[in-house]
């Protein structure tokens, strides 16, 4: 008796399930991590009063985009026997995910970039024209 041929598309289609499933719970495993290490930082980098009311809101859009990405991979688990595809429900916990992570990292972003959290020495400014080497091209700012 011959074996039961799985047409090429439908053969690609279950393997590219297959590995979401597997990038979505070794990414919500991560994301667990990623967490505990902001919490780390949260109470162990100075900073002001500006940059704390900053670090707090970046803090809750952390729990809005974690929080999707766990409920995923627990609707991701309980669909593991789907042969391809996924349900819309996850799709649409996905989408809401992935802009409530676009929005934390615009804000981490600021955290670093604005507020100055996170970086070991910030430069010293030196003077209007500021003076330093530049080599043998000289600018002017």
């Amino acid at each position: 008796m011959a074996a039961r041929r799985i047409p090429a598309p439908l053969a690609a289609a279950a393997g590219a399930t297959v590995a979401a499933r597997w990038n979505l719970w070794i990414g919500a495993a991560f994301a667990v991590l990623t967490v505990v290490a902001g919490y780390r930082a949260y109470y162990t980098v100075g900073h002001d009063v500006p940059a704390h009311a900053a670090m707090l809101i970046h803090l809750k859009w952390t729990w809005a985009a974690l929080g999707p990405f766990l409920v995923a991979a627990v609707l991701s688990w309980r669909e593991r026997n789907r042969e391809r595809g996924t349900g819309p429900v996850l799709v649409i916990v996905l989408a809401a995910g992935s802009i409530a992570l676009l929005v934390t990292g615009c804000l981490g972003s600021e955290n670093v970039y604005r507020h100055g959290l996170g970086v070991m020495r910030l430069p010293q400014v030196e003077g209007p024209g500021h003076s330093h080497e530049h080599g043998a091209a000289e600018h002017a700012h």
